[in-house]
């Protein structure tokens, strides 16, 4: 959320689906592959306030009732995998 606010204050502006921050030291570039935190912080880059909003929703909804079952660490783990993969 916090980089969210960031980009929209830097950009000036909010939109539903923007904006987007192409320059961010945290996206994902193919032509900045050595640079290895890019993998893991694309995950704090959101596209937009709908974009943040469901995954906020999903989390809520999906995430605490998986994580009450199964754990933190398990969840943790499959959570980053996914921003890996």
């Amino acid at each position: 959320v916090g980089s969210f606010i960031y980009h929209c204050i830097d950009a000036g502006e909010i939109r539903p689906n923007g904006p987007v921050p192409m320059n961010s030291l945290f996206i994902y570039r193919p032509d900045k592959r050595l640079e290895l935190w890019r993998f893991f912080f694309y995950m704090l880059i959101h596209a937009g306030w709908v974009h943040l909003f469901f995954n906020m929703l999903v989390q809520v909804l999906v995430g605490i009732p998986l994580e009450m079952v199964h754990g933190s660490f398990r969840i943790g783990a499959v959570y980053l995998a996914g921003v890996l993969a």
